[in-house]
């Protein structure tokens, strides 16, 4: 077999693998507080973990997103607070760093990140200020992201006893240098990304009220 016929079967085989994984349109609202620098870090962060489970995304502003715009799957992702490297820091807050919209025992495509919460479990303590810079503060909000995004994809709230989809992630899961899905996440990952269909975002609001 000549060299040009292995590389053009390898490029078709290549091309059946990526025919074969569903297109994930992220949707994605931010404060106007999120830096550039932040929303970069948390973009790619969020991509490499979400590729390394076998998931590409196809990423949009929620604002300039069309109700009919279709993709085999859908999240929307809002962003709640200050999602910037913080003055001061408050504790004692009891809330989940995100959660995603869940009706009539329903999960839905809904995603809410506090990065308040957030910028709270990654100092909490000494004040940690190794973390304070955006770059890490991106990550851990990818991190966070992804976490949720798994739960739509595969439509339950089910977690692991370690890797991303633990039921809390804390300082450590959140400003490490790296940070993955199970493997046993990733098959249940991968076992949900069946055929369903197009999907739009006005399907995806009107869900809401079903």
């Amino acid at each position: 077999m000549s060299r040009g016929l292995q590389l053009a079967l390898i490029a078709a085989s290549w091309a059946a693998v990526a025919a074969e994984r569903p297109a994930i349109g992220l949707l994605t609202e931010f404060p106007a507080s999120a830096t550039a620098a932040v929303r970069q870090e948390f973009r790619q962060e969020t991509e490499r973990v979400m590729r390394a489970a076998g998931v590409d995304l196809i990423w949009r502003n929620l604002q300039d997103s069309r109700a009919e715009d279709s993709f085999d799957r859908l999240v929307v992702i809002r962003f709640r607070g200050e999602c910037a490297v913080p003055r001061a820091i408050s504790h004692g807050r009891r809330l989940p760093l995100g959660l995603t919209h869940v009706s009539n025992g329903r999960v839905l495509p809904f995603v809410e990140i506090d990065c308040q919460r957030i910028l709270e479990a990654m100092y909490a303590g000494d004040g940690q200020a190794q973390f304070r810079h955006e770059g890490v503060i991106g990550r851990a909000l990818g991190r966070v992201a992804a976490h949720e995004i798994c739960h739509v994809l595969t439509a339950s709230g089910v977690h692991d006893e370690e890797g991303l989809m633990r039921p809390s992630l804390d300082r450590r899961d959140l400003c490490a240098v790296e940070l993955t899905f199970s493997d046993k996440s990733i098959r249940r990952l991968r076992s949900s990304l069946g055929p369903a269909g197009p999907r739009t975002l006005a399907q995806a609001r009107a869900s809401t009220d079903d």
